[in-house]
């Protein structure tokens, strides 16, 4: 987290611009810049010693007249003007005798021989050299696109959170924005929210796990019920894999049919004994042997779809009174539909007592016939004896 030394708002690292004010986060918390080395200062030129006037070598024309007039030569000091000094006063010519020299003006002041001092300028010393302000730095290129709820910068088009006034990129005002608008709810479903920062302090208490872990829940059952709901009303058009599905998961319950005829049955073994509730009373044909070409059917009340079909073969669950009489091997099952058509099967079945269970699967049943076409122990003594039958239709 970057503090804004301006305002105090805490923002996310990599952000150029305070949310709240609009600061350069950039310059804070750096460490200062190296202070300039001092500059030495010059010394100051010497001043320039006054020179005294340089005697001529060779007397000047004037010199020469004044010297053959008899006139001595005068004070370097009275007849030199210095430069830079205004010429002494007029005064009375000089008395004959005095030497050519002019008695000095009252309140004058003699002249001097020193030449006057020409003021110099003063050096100037250099100031302390200020650090060159730094140059903004460019922000990095935004990658990630806005996201739902987000303002839009309309300066670079960054997306900022909505609780900021400036954009984190450049540093815009955000007032007028734009905002990304949400998602639908079917767009919501299947899409990863993006993990957000939240500012000091606001950070909600959220068990991330547990909601990510039921929003996957949620999204495995709508998922798993949409294509279910698909596949089921797909089915009937798929043939018969799609009708076997069905079978399995909407179940099958027994149906009772609502007549019973044999080709023909001994004394006391008749084809009603087929639906009697109990597996030691059998249908067996009238003569004794093997039974083949015997047969028994069933007509159901309405047309069903034939799921499966369940027999107890022999004379019995009791393995002693099960080997009295001959068994069932071999039977062809042949189902009626209402238009006349059939369809036949060949079913063998074990020598051994207790359920058996064949799957059938044939839709639009009236009727079921089974023709006995062998028999496990037969013997012109005693007869073929099939002890219960039973079909389930699909649960509608």
């Amino acid at each position: 987290m970057v503090r804004c030394e301006k305002c105090g708002t805490s923002n996310e690292d990599g952000e150029s611009f305070c949310g709240q004010c609009g600061a350069y986060l950039d310059w804070q918390e750096k460490p200062p810049p190296p202070e300039p080395e001092p500059v030495a200062e010059p010394e100051p030129e010497p001043e320039p010693e006054p020179q005294a006037p340089v005697e001529p070598e060779h007397p000047t024309l004037i010199e020469r007249v004044k010297q053959a007039a008899g006139i001595s030569a005068p004070d370097p000091g009275v007849d030199k003007v210095v430069p830079n000094q205004a010429p002494p006063a007029a005064g009375p010519p000089p008395a004959p005798g005095t030497g050519g020299v002019a008695p000095a003006a009252s309140g004058t002041p003699p002249p001097t021989g020193t030449a006057p001092v020409r003021a110099t300028a003063a050096p100037v010393l250099p100031g302390a050299a200020a650090a060159a302000p730094r140059r903004r730095r460019e922000p990095p290129p935004e990658e990630r696109r806005p996201l739902p709820g987000e303002t839009v910068c309309p300066a670079c088009g960054a997306g900022n959170v909505p609780t900021r006034r400036f954009c984190r990129r450049c540093g815009a005002d955000l007032v007028d924005a734009a905002i990304v608008p949400e998602l639908p709810w079917y767009r919501r479903i299947f899409r990863r929210s993006p993990q957000r920062g939240h500012l000091a302090g606001d950070r909600p208490v959220v068990h991330r796990g547990r909601r990510r872990f039921w929003r996957k829940v949620v999204t495995t059952i709508i998922v798993i019920g949409v294509l279910g709901a698909g596949a089921w009303f797909a089915l009937p058009f798929i043939g018969p894999v799609g009708q076997t599905v069905r079978d399995r998961v909407l179940g099958a319950q027994i149906v009772n049919p609502t007549k019973i005829t044999a080709s023909s049955f001994a004394k006391g073994h008749g084809p009603g004994e087929l639906r009697d509730g109990t597996t030691n009373r059998y249908w067996a044909p009238a003569k004794a042997g093997a039974g083949v070409g015997q047969w028994v059917e069933m007509t159901f009340p309405e047309k069903i779809r034939l799921v499966r079909m369940q027999v107890f073969n022999g004379s019995s669950e009791d393995p002693k009174d099960y080997l009295r009489t001959a068994r069932v091997q071999t039977v062809e099952l042949r189902l009626t539909r209402p238009d006349g058509s059939s369809d036949t099967r060949s079913i063998t079945l074990a020598d051994s007592p207790g359920q058996q269970d064949f799957e059938i699967g044939v839709s639009d049943v009236i009727r079921a016939r089974m023709t006995v076409k062998s028999a496990y122990g037969a013997t012109p003594k005693v007869h073929v004896a099939l002890g219960e039958v039973a079909f389930y239709k699909r649960s509608s």
